[in-house]
């Protein structure tokens, strides 16, 4: 699933919800998810009212879709509650009808910095050669076999 803005006028924001199967060509999630949308909205909202996240996480609902390449409107999401929030009015407007304008709240989000990863060691360096060699026997293999 999927959760889009679409800015239908300036400072207008639509909501959107994507439902789909993310294995290519599909196995049957979209449409089951389809026959059974109401438990399956209220479901997603219980996820996200139980989630403890601030603004949105894997867990619960993305805080950054992606294709956003506006500076402000990422910063809305990440330094506020909007995508949790916004997420929980458009389904409570999907399962009830009823439109409740989202309170929006800012918070401070500290800079961290990326995780770094150790520098390989010879060992894995070794294992590392080794399966790109076997990656390339069997690639050449399946070439000629295919």
């Amino acid at each position: 699933t999927d959760v889009s803005s679409t800015e239908a006028k300036e400072h207008e924001w639509k909501s959107a919800l994507y439902l789909y199967d993310a294995i290519e060509g599909g196995v049957g999630f979209a449409e089951k998810i389809y026959e059974i949308l109401p438990k399956a909205l209220e479901l997603c909202l219980a996820v996200i009212r139980e989630c403890e996240c601030l603004a949105g996480c894997p867990s619960c609902v993305t805080s950054m879709p992606p294709g956003i390449d506006d500076a402000h409107l990422e910063e809305l999401l990440i330094e506020t509650n909007a995508a949790v929030v916004c997420t929980e009015s458009l389904l409570e407007a999907l399962l009830t009808g009823k439109i409740v304008m989202p309170r929006i709240r800012r918070f401070r989000v500290d800079r961290q910095e990326g995780v770094v990863p150790p520098e390989p060691n010879a060992e894995e360096l070794k294992l590392r050669q080794r399966l790109e060699r076997a990656n390339k026997i069997l690639m050449e293999k399946r070439t000629r076999t295919h």
